[in-house]
């Protein structure tokens, strides 16, 4: 009787060792398994975002804002263009480093750009990127200086 509990003992080891074997050589004969690749959101999705002031005077747009910069060691350019004659402005932003040794410490610089017509629509870029212009309507040339938090 000792002999036949031993011997069943010993089977049911056996029985369990091969079907462990068994399975782990399923697991790795499927190669290793290969995490997803993350997705990222286009940036032309989440636009960049200006605060500037508008002022229309004498025929004249113009837009007075700021942008901020990684160190105060930027020059910041706007210039404005109209590639449908009239309809639609372009108005290109440009950070630009110096190359100087910098704190690197988040600056507001402030840009301005004019131009004369009726545009239709105008549309922002920021270092070749799409931006969205968040515009606050003055009325007097002194109306055009900050603050450009917007926040109340």
């Amino acid at each position: 009787m000792e002999n036949s509990k031993s011997l069943l003992v010993g089977a049911v080891v056996l029985l369990v060792a091969i079907l462990g074997y068994a399975g782990y050589r399923q697991m790795n004969a499927a190669g290793p398994v290969e995490k997803p690749t993350a997705t990222s959101t286009p940036e032309e999705v989440l636009p960049l975002a200006i605060n500037a002031k508008h002022l229309f005077e004498n025929g004249t747009h113009t837009y007075h804002g700021v942008v901020t910069t990684p160190t105060p060691c930027y020059d910041v350019t706007a210039t404005a263009t109209s590639p449908d004659a009239g309809a639609t402005y372009v108005i290109t932003i440009t950070t630009k480093d110096r190359g100087e040794v910098c704190a690197q410490v988040l600056t507001d610089k402030e840009f301005e750009v004019s131009f004369t017509g009726n545009p239709y629509t105008v549309q922002t870029t920021l270092d070749g990127k799409p931006a969205q212009l968040n515009v606050i309507e003055v009325t007097s040339k002194e109306g055009l200086l900050g603050p450009f938090d917007f926040k109340s």
